[in-house]
């Protein structure tokens, strides 16, 4: 199940991403990497790190709420 759920797809997507696109809109199997090329760009680079900040900060803000509310929560008596 794994390798046909996970490991078939995740093949083909690897190698779409190294192959020719033809004029056509097919994909010729061979490699380049004019696919990856484009993700060092000035833009993928910037949402890249915008991503990155947001889930850091997301995480540090959950964390900050969360300990202390843990702490007090195992504070309290039984009843």
């Amino acid at each position: 199940m794994l390798g046909v759920f996970f490991l078939i797809p995740f093949m083909l997507i690897l190698a779409v991403s190294v192959a020719h696109k033809t004029d056509g809109g097919d994909f010729v199997f061979g490699f380049t990497a004019t696919h990856y090329e484009r993700l060092i760009s000035g833009l993928y680079i910037g949402r890249t790190i915008y991503s990155t900040v947001m889930a850091l900060s997301v995480s540090v803000l959950t964390l900050l709420i969360a300990f202390p509310f843990t702490y007090m929560l195992t504070r309290f008596t039984r009843r």
